[in-house]
């Protein structure tokens, strides 16, 4: 017969890590948008290309926000069924507990 052992920590160790994964890549984004911003001053780089260039970019924010909904749904769904699943095993237990005591 198979067994299976489930692991509840690992679940919410993952949705800590895309929780941290999420903050790095905005501050990445921010990082990136500031030094853009600094190219696109006037006498550095001041033309159509630039100016196309930053709608582009500024564009991407859009999927940067799907993803930040993805992960961050599938995070707190991690967390939701570590909880639940360590929420039933504690009940089972303890009406195994009390079947054993009726015995």
């Amino acid at each position: 017969m198979a067994t299976y052992t489930i692991d509840t920590q690992l679940l919410r160790d993952d949705a800590k890590n895309l929780e941290s994964s999420k903050a790095e890549m905005y501050a990445t984004l921010n990082d990136i948008t500031k030094e853009l911003n600094k190219l696109l001053e006037p006498d550095v780089w001041n033309d159509d290309v630039a100016e196309l260039f930053m709608e582009k970019f500024n564009g991407l924010s859009d999927d940067f926000q799907n993803y930040d909904e993805v992960l961050g749904n599938y995070a707190s769904k991690a967390v939701e069924i570590a909880d639940e699943y360590d929420e039933a095993n504690r009940a089972t237990k303890q009406l195994a507990e009390e079947l054993r005591s009726d015995i």
